[in-house]
């Protein structure tokens, strides 16, 4: 009788060896996310599917600012007429790696898509003077109206403040830039859309 209990005993912790055991997985493309990210590559897809239906035309623009100040929109606006795009499902605006002074941002509607250079600044301060320093973020998002802009994603620079580079703020900046980070940037882009309804 105590052989047999000594035999279960040994079966059992087998079986518990066998449950811990670590195996090898294929790679799936969410593993490559962070690596990508660290990269310089940035993706920020939007829902735009509530618009199916609709016939809008969508103007892709971008405004740059300087210290919280409106200097220009960079041209050339981007429209994307809707008869081009049966059916809206997202839009999409991401990032590729910096290049000294240049990073390419690609404004996408539903696989339709445009390239943009966006000349970046160096930072303004002592050690790292030359470097360029920039951090996305996005803008809340949520009901709209037609013709008017809809900001939807931030790159802007780094500014140095008490002995350090810095960039504070909300993780999502108000639609109506009411925020007061605006005031210390001293460069920033701002990427949107405005929706015009077709007659």
């Amino acid at each position: 009788m105590r052989y047999i209990y000594l035999l279960l005993a040994g079966l059992l912790a087998c079986a518990n060896v066998g449950a811990q055991e670590l195996k090898r997985m294929e790679p799936e493309l969410s593993d490559y996310i962070p690596l990508l990210k660290r990269a310089g590559y940035e993706v920020f897809p939007f829902d735009i599917s509530s618009l199916k239906g609709e016939s809008y035309d969508i103007l892709f623009t971008t405004k740059e600012y300087e210290k919280g100040e409106f200097k220009r929109d960079v041209p050339p606006s981007i429209l994307f007429p809707s008869e081009r795009i049966p059916s809206y499902d997202k839009i999409t605006i991401g990032f590729s790696p910096a290049a000294d002074s240049l990073r390419m941002a690609t404004l996408s509607v539903d696989g339709v898509s445009s390239l943009r250079k966006l000349v970046l600044r160096p930072v303004d301060g002592p050690v790292m003077s030359g470097r360029y320093l920039y951090e996305t973020r996005p803008f809340e998002v949520g009901a709209f109206q037609p013709d008017v802009f809809i900001p939807l994603l931030l790159i802007g620079s780094f500014w140095f403040d008490s002995g350090g580079y810095r960039f504070c703020g909300e993780a999502e900046f108000p639609a109506d830039m009411s925020s007061k980070t605006f005031e210390h940037l001293p460069h920033y882009y701002v990427i949107g859309i405005t929706l015009k309804k077709q007659e």
